[in-house]
Formats: structure tokens, sequence, C-alpha cells
């Protein structure tokens, strides 16, 4: 861990934390039963009325959750098995969001920024 940059560049998940007391966390990583992949498209981005989430076929059940900067759910849905979806955003205020799309295998995480 001495050079984070090579250490990325080799592919080697890390997550440093280094505080006044010399206190140091070592690598973190995603467990090997969830992935975190591209199996899911946004767009548009930044999106202004309406934000569209697409998925891969045959990925099971997904629960679909979009987060505002303090956290807080402003959109969830759970135990869907489309693949298309459309989030009306015309009743969140401008920002950055957080969308988690989760199926029982997979994680994708993607940042999103509303404009109205």
């Amino acid at each position: 861990m001495n050079n984070p940059v090579a250490d990325d560049l080799l592919g080697k998940p890390f997550l440093e934390f280094r505080f006044g007391t010399g206190c140091k966390a070592g690598p973190v990583s995603v467990p090997g039963s969830i992935r975190t992949t591209g199996f899911v498209r946004v767009f548009p981005n930044p999106a202004s009325g309406m934000l569209n989430v697409t998925t891969t076929a045959g990925d099971g059940p997904k629960e679909i959750t979009l987060l505002n900067a303090l956290g807080q759910k402003v959109f969830h849905c759970s135990n869907e098995h489309r693949s298309d979806f459309t989030i009306n955003t015309s009743g969140l205020q401008h920002g950055i969001y957080v969308l988690q799309v989760r199926t029982s295998k997979q994680l994708a995480v993607r940042s999103v920024v509303i404009n109205q």
C-alpha cells in the first residue's frame, strides 16, 4: 500500500485511511457473492423530468433505490422483473443523487445529476 496508484493499476482493490495517530486500514473489496458490474445503463445524466434505467435481461428480481445527498430514499421499488424503468424526477430538487440497482448477485451504483 505504499503506492495506491500502482496498486490500483495492478487491479488490487484498496481503500486506505490515514489518521494523525498513524492508524491505517488495509484493502477493502466487494464480497465474491456480490459483483459490481456494468449491467445498468442510466440516461440522460444529467436528468430533467425523467430518468431512464435499463438493465440486462434475465437478472431476476431487481431492487431500485434513488438516494438524495443526505442518504434519504426518494424513490424505491422492489421485486421488479422488468429490464426498463422510468423514474419521474420532476418532484426532486436539483442536485446529485445515488442510484442503486440490486439483484441477488449483482449491485450497480451510479451517480445521477438532477437538473430542474
